[in-house]
């Protein structure tokens, strides 16, 4: 692929996590915080795709940590949401 595609992705990557982070900060996802970490999931996959391609190591490891995180948060919203759901 072209360098532009992968400079394109990174970028993309991280308006998206900057975007949720202002989102955050500003409490727009104070009642759908999966959305949050749905923000922070595919902006870090988008850098993790850019920081392969530069080979950055500390970049990787970052994103790498950033999207577990992600996905643990993710998955731990959606438990919470089910036991809400539940006890209703």
């Amino acid at each position: 692929m072209d360098k532009t595609v992968f400079d394109i992705i990174g970028w993309v990557g991280a308006i998206g996590l900057l975007t949720g982070y202002l989102l955050f900060s500003l409490g727009k996802f104070d009642k759908m915080l999966w959305v949050y970490h749905i923000f922070n999931l595919s902006s870090s996959l988008l850098l993790l795709i850019n920081a392969i391609h530069t080979h950055s190591g500390p970049f990787i490891f970052v994103n790498t940590v950033w999207s577990i995180i992600a996905v643990i948060s993710i998955v731990k919203e959606w438990r919470k949401s089910g036991e809400q759901k539940s006890t209703t």
